[in-house]
C-alpha cells in the first residue's frame, strides 16, 4: 500500500521553556543537549553563538548555569520535520466522543522533532472551530483506533475511566518465531531498553509493573500474528 507522505517546507519556530527542578544546575548547552537530543550539541552551540537562544531575554554563554524559573527563549529558522502519513480517518463523531483510525507513522501530539506533523495539529488545522482533548495515545509507528474528546466534560469522564482501568486496549502484533498455539501471559516489568533510545523490554530496573496476555490468531508463512 502506497503512502501519500506529508512533507512540509522548512519554517521558523519560536518556543519558550521555563526551567524546572530537573534542569536546575545544568549549563545552557547541557540542557539543550539533553532535553533536545534530536539535534547535535554543535547545532545548539551555533544557535547560542548567533543569539537565537536567550535566557531571561539576555544573550548567554554556553556554560551559564540555569536557575529555577529561568525563561529560555529559542528561535529556529530551519525547522524541517520528518514526513508522516496524514491519512487518518474519523470513524465515530458523536456526543463529544471522537474515534479516529490513526495511521503510521504519525505522532499524536507535538514532541521532539514533531510539531506540525502530528495528529493534533492536523485536526486543529482542518477543524479550526473545534477543540480536541487527548484521552490516550498511540506511538507514532503504531496504527490503530484512538479515542479523543471534543468537549471538556466528556474528556474528564473518559480520563476517569482510564484511571479506573475501565477501558481495555488490545494490540495486534506481528512476531517472529514459534510461540505455540495456546494463550500465554508475560508478567514482568517493562521500561526503556538500556542504550536504546526507542523501545521497551522486560526485567529492567525501575521498570513499571505490567501483565500482558498473548493469544495466537493466525500463522501465515514465515511470520506469526499475535494479539
Amino acid at each position: 500500500m502506497s503512502i501519500n507522505w506529508l512533507h512540509r517546507k522548512p519554517y521558523t519556530q519560536q518556543f519558550r521553556f521555563e526551567v524546572f527542578e530537573a534542569y536546575i544546575g545544568l549549563s545552557v548547552i547541557d540542557f539543550f543537549a539533553q532535553r533536545f537530543a534530536f539535534k547535535s550539541r554543535d547545532y545548539w552551540l551555533r544557535l547560542i553563538e548567533e543569539g537565537k537562544i536567550t535566557v531571561n531575554r539576555q544573550g548567554v554563554d554556553p556554560n551559564q548555569i540555569l536557575k529555577a524559573n529561568d525563561l529560555i527563549h529559542t528561535v529556529r529558522d530551519d525547522v524541517q520535520e520528518p514526513p508522516v502519513n496524514p491519512d487518518y480517518k474519523i470513524i465515530y463523531d458523536q456526543d463529544g466522543v471522537l474515534v479516529i483510525n490513526k495511521p503510521a507513522p504519525l505522532p499524536v501530539h507535538p514532541a521532539g522533532r514533531f510539531n506540525k506533523n502530528t495528529l493534533l495539529y492536523l485536526l486543529r488545522e482542518q477543524h479550526p472551530d473545534r477543540k480536541f482533548h487527548t484521552i490516550h495515545r498511540l506511538d507514532a509507528h503504531t496504527s490503530g483506533v484512538l479515542i479523543m474528546a471534543t468537549e471538556s466534560q466528556r474528556a474528564r469522564f473518559l480520563h476517569l475511566q482510564m484511571e479506573k482501568n475501565q477501558m481495555q486496549k488490545v494490540y495486534g502484533v506481528i512476531a517472529k518465531g514459534d510461540f505455540g498455539t495456546e494463550t500465554f501471559v508475560v508478567d514482568l516489568p517493562v521500561g526503556r531498553v538500556c542504550r536504546v533510545k526507542r523501545g521497551y523490554g522486560a526485567g529492567l530496573e525501575e521498570g513499571k509493573d505490567a501483565k500482558t496476555e498473548f493469544t495466537p490468531l493466525h500463522k501465515p508463512w514465515r511470520m506469526d500474528f499475535y494479539c
